[in-house]
């Protein structure tokens, strides 16, 4: 009888073919000194428990893939509730934020994010709604560090844009910086990083790498790369990474698809100490990884800057000393122009008032 080797040949060839497709797909290998970093953009919805399940998703993705830190942005996982806006707050917003608040670190949130941690031995950052222990009825808008090791740090967002300032408590201080086994990292929020200062003094205290969540609005995702927001929010990373040297991970909500105008501006991306960037997610939902030899980057830095490191951190600390002054000036100006411009404001506002009762009182 004679054999029919066809079949067997073509599955053969199908093997060998799927073998050489798929190879490429595969992890790429870190280098030996080399630092996995991903961040993470999506499209963070009110639903607590459905944003954990992407996280949940995304972090077991990343412990696949051999990742040492991963970012995620701003409240994802909380999120905001619909009816709040840079303008306009309601009592059901302020609510919403209660509700949404937890203790840190001894919260529920944190703690399934230090159990991921240390199941897939990685660094897991993200920012959250903290309850003070003893002001029940302060809110901060915190960002977390967990790792391995469990609980590393956190940090109070200092700018509040818009109507955050009524809904959250600033914090009051810089990030401290932590010392990690990927290096030593310091943290800003959103519109930290529109201020110089903030990414300097953490350079300055020993930063190598800074993580910058944000939940930040462009004007007009049909702008596309026009959107000036939107580049306000990608210029101002670049900025910071360039001017000091550091390891710069920076993270978005990504906008919902069917959103036009104050729709989330995306763009998560990893930049070197250069500021050159290991890819760009844009305004949908995706993720960036970069593999990163840490110390590296940072001689190559000062290596182009044809700087020492002590030279560079001389003209920082002249740069932070000016700022401080400027900033001490410029705080007394505004309080001043506050209260006497509110005093004079009120007095006009009320002198028909005033004016009446004198009238009736000295007839």
């Amino acid at each position: 009888m004679k054999t029919n080797w066809k079949p067997l040949l073509a599955l053969v060839l199908c093997l060998l073919l799927g073998t050489v497709f798929l190879l490429p797909a595969a992890a790429k290998e870190k280098g030996p000194t080399e630092t996995r970093f991903e961040t993470v953009s999506f499209v963070v919805t009110d639903d607590k428990a459905k944003n954990m399940a992407t996280i949940g998703k995304y972090v077991a993705e990343a412990g696949a893939n051999d990742v040492d830190l991963i970012l995620f942005p701003e409240l994802s996982t909380c999120g905001l509730p619909e009816d709040i806006s840079m303008n306009t707050v309601s009592e059901e917003a302020k609510v919403y934020f209660a509700e949404n608040a937890e203790y840190v670190p001894d919260g529920p949130t944190v703690k399934q994010m230090t159990e991921w941690a240390r199941q897939y031995d990685m660094y897991i950052a993200w920012t959250m709604l903290e309850k003070d222990p003893y002001y029940p009825d302060r809110l901060y808008n915190t960002q977390v560090l967990v790792g391995p090791e469990g609980f590393v740090g956190k940090y109070h967002k200092v700018h509040l844009a818009g109507t955050e300032a009524y809904m959250e408590e600033a914090g009051t201080a810089y990030s401290e910086v932590f010392d990690t086994r990927l290096g030593k990292i310091g943290m800003v929020t959103c519109f930290d990083k529109v201020s110089p200062d903030t990414v300097r003094e953490l350079k300055l205290r020993g930063a190598e790498i800074v993580l910058a969540p944000s939940a930040w609005p462009g004007l007009d995702q049909r702008l596309g790369d026009l959107d000036p927001i939107m580049q306000l929010y990608r210029y101002t990373g670049t900025s910071r990474t360039m001017e000091n040297g550091v390891i710069f991970l920076e993270t978005n909500w990504a906008a919902n698809p069917g959103d036009k105008t104050n729709a989330e501006a995306g763009h998560a991306r990893i930049c070197d100490a250069r500021g050159m960037s290991y890819g760009e997610t844009g305004w949908t939902e995706g993720i960036v990884v970069a593999d990163i030899d840490v110390k590296a980057s940072l001689a190559d830095y000062y290596k182009h800057l044809d700087l020492t490191e002590e030279e560079h951190l001389d003209h920082l600390q002249q740069k932070q000393d000016k700022h401080k002054k400027n900033s001490d000036t410029a705080g007394v100006a505004l309080t001043n122009v506050k209260f006497y411009g509110s005093a004079l404001l009120n007095t006009l506002l009320d002198a028909d008032e005033a004016v009446l009762f004198k009238h009736i009182l000295t007839k």
